[in-house]
């Protein structure tokens, strides 16, 4: 059981459910007694009086006291029974909690009728939530949430839950949806404070699992990492945890800030000397050298230790480092300094046919930690190295490709032209020079240029020499649909899927030009045909559940299509959105409001702007008679720029509020 979830279970007091209200007699229903007749809530007085008596008894006391409660509540429950009168759910949950502190099995039995006479009852809820997860039935646990929250989406205690159990299951995602919308909440003061550093902690935990492959994560990893310290500054291991993301997003001078910060507490932080040690050697020499001097004469760097080898290099001691970096290659694959310390190496004992793969690797390490700029001079000084030497024959055309992407992904498309373009005239093959042109007629329909023109006249120059090109009709589909022509890109992706029918983002694709065009069928066709391709193809499921819910058919269907793609991707907005929608549509205003709420909140972490989710939001607030929060979700709407609304209708309803008191 992971800490987060361990945290509920000290978190969560019974103590707090035990009520102290005794309820008011009846002469209804009368109980023989002995020789004497009484009401039958006198039965329930007295166990209720006994499950008070806890809050102010010993320890030795209390199990006897939880007996006679469940003496008195069994009493209680028979002789109402007995006399064909049905048992209030809050009963039963007050006799569990008892059972549950002595450790009965009948405990789960009294839950389980408490919720069969009132599924929402949120404390039996929660405490047979507490009671799976004792005996480790995380998945059954999780699914009884699942049915719930939508009873109670701003609740605290079960949002908290559904995270650490999708957490301990494995389902990361899921766990990131319900972490963000408790933070969400205690943002907005409506959620327990007492959750906030766990809720911060896990989802900087799960994110940062994700920084060497989603450069997303990084940026969020790093916001709440650091909103969790300004509560925890003293955790220096979340600091630590800050140092390495702000290095992975290329923020590698906070990155050592962070670190002397830690250092400053700690002196003798091993992994804070290393890695500081290791960015010095990356950034300035000297520093360098001076840090990890000073580190050798207080006798906080360890020998042996990497940081210490750096050390051994930066004095001049090349054989000595070779031996330990070579070595080390395999075992710090991810480690940038490794290469740059063989690059120096190899470049001091002139083993020049060694330097390409530790450029190629340098580089490519230094542009997956958005270090673009390291990455182009790393790649430039290849460049340079094979012109000057002849026995280093690296491909200089790819040399070029590489810079260009580096120049694409920090948003120089203007540069990643002038280097796509001389990777196109020093191409060493025909099937080279397809693939450059392809990149180059990309960068020139990107959003930032948008030369739709130029990059159809390469595609289409491109099909002149070789009409087998499905990839390349495919893309001026992607160019023509861009520029709203929708019948020529239906032309160019059906082509692309003549020759060749196994590519299920084709469908999707056509099908959106499909949909544009008012082909409804068609649309369905091809939808249905990409989710047979890939099973997993989440935005298929999505469009087609999407669809049927805007045209009223197909509910049930619609309904299964949507959960589906939140099955895949539940931490996206717009399949958040979808469910709401087509929930609303089943009158199911309540769930409907929970999953449009997620949207919302999923939409505005990731900084994204959607009038739908809000002219949604607006629909639902209305049903539910919440005309403030209807107002303002349309007039959201309204303020973004957006064609995927109808402006008009929502200004109508705005106007219509006016005329209801």
């Amino acid at each position: 059981m992971n800490y987060i979830l361990f945290s509920f279970l000290v978190l969560f007091s019974l103590q707090s459910l035990v009520s102290q209200d005794l309820p008011t007699y009846s002469k209804k229903v009368l109980c023989k007694n002995q020789d004497e007749i009484v009401p039958a809530e006198y039965y329930l007085s007295i166990a209720l009086s006994f499950q008070a008596r806890l809050l102010r008894s010993s320890e030795t006391e209390r199990n006897e006291i939880h007996k006679r409660a469940i003496e008195y509540f069994n009493l209680y429950i028979t002789c109402m029974k007995e006399k064909g009168y049905e048992v209030n759910g809050n009963t039963y949950f007050q006799k569990a909690i008892s059972q549950f502190e002595l450790g009965d099995n009948e405990a789960e039995t009294s839950l389980n009728q408490a919720l069969e006479v009132d599924s929402r009852h949120r404390d039996a809820i929660l405490l047979k939530t507490r009671l799976l997860i004792q005996k480790r039935q995380y998945k059954e646990a999780r699914e009884l949430l699942e049915n719930s929250i939508t009873y109670f989406s701003n609740d605290s205690d079960l949002l908290y839950l559904l995270a650490s159990l999708n957490w301990e299951l494995g389902n990361e995602s899921k766990a990131l949806l319900y972490f963000g919308s408790l933070w969400n909440n205690i943002q907005k003061r409506e959620g327990d404070v007492r959750y906030r550093t766990n809720v911060l902690k896990g989802i900087a935990e799960i994110l940062s699992k994700r920084i060497e492959t989603d450069r997303s994560a990084r940026s969020r990893a790093e916001f709440y990492l650091k909103m969790y310290l300004k509560y925890k500054p003293s955790d220096l291991e979340a600091k630590f945890a800050l140092a390495l993301i702000l290095f992975y997003s290329g923020k590698i001078n906070e990155a050592r800030e962070t670190l002397l910060e830690i250092l400053h507490s700690n002196s003798s932080h091993q992994n804070a000397i290393d890695f500081l040690g290791e960015i010095y050697f990356l950034t300035n020499r000297l520093e360098a050298l001076q840090f990890l001097k000073f580190q050798w004469e207080t006798n906080h760097l360890k020998p042996e230790s990497y940081s210490y080898y750096l050390y051994i290099l930066l004095q001049g001691r090349y054989k000595t480092a070779k031996e330990f970096f070579e070595k080390s290659s395999s075992r710090y694959k991810n480690r940038i300094s490794n290469y740059i310390a063989l690059i120096e190496i190899y470049k001091k004992t002139q083993e020049r046919e060694k330097l390409i793969p530790i450029y190629l690797q340098a580089a490519k390490l230094s542009y997956t930690f958005k270090d673009n700029l390291r990455a182009i001079k790393l790649m430039k000084e290849l460049i340079e190295l094979g012109q000057k030497f002849s026995e280093l024959k690296e491909p200089i055309a790819v040399d070029y490709e590489f810079i260009a992407s580096c120049y694409e992904d920090m948003g120089a498309n203007y540069l990643a032209l002038t280097y796509i373009r001389k990777a196109i005239s020093h191409a060493n093959s025909k099937a080279e020079k397809l693939r450059f042109q392809i990149h180059e007629a990309n960068l020139l329909r990107s959003q930032s240029l948008k030369r739709y023109g130029e990059s159809n006249k390469i595609f289409k120059s491109l099909l002149e020499q070789d009409p087998n090109l499905d990839g390349v009709y495919f893309d001026l589909g992607l160019n023509h649909f861009s520029m709203g022509k929708y019948r020529e890109s239906l032309e160019y992706y059906s082509r692309a899927i003549e020759l060749s029918n196994k590519q299920s983002y084709y469908y999707y694709y056509r099908a959106i030009s499909y949909e544009k065009l008012g082909y409804i069928q068609e649309t369905e066709i091809d939808l249905r045909k990409s989710i047979e391709l890939d099973p997993n193809f989440a935005p298929a499921y999505n469009f087609l559940g999407y669809m049927f819910a805007e045209k009223n058919i197909e509910l049930e269907e619609s309904l299964r299509l949507i959960r589906k793609a939140i099955d895949l991707e539940p931490d996206n907005p717009a399949y958040q959105d979808s469910l709401g929608w087509i929930l609303f549509r089943f009158g199911k205003h309540e769930e409907a409001l929970h999953h449009l709420q997620l949207a919302e909140e999923l939409m505005e972490e990731k900084k994204e702007k959607d009038a739908v989710v809000y002219d949604h939001l607006g629909d639902v607030y209305f049903k539910l008679n919440d005309l403030p929060n209807a107002r303002a979700s349309w007039q959201k709407a309204l303020e973004i720029d957006s064609q995927e609304v109808d402006k008009v209708k929502i200004k109508e309803k705005i106007l219509n509020l006016e005329n209801i008191k």
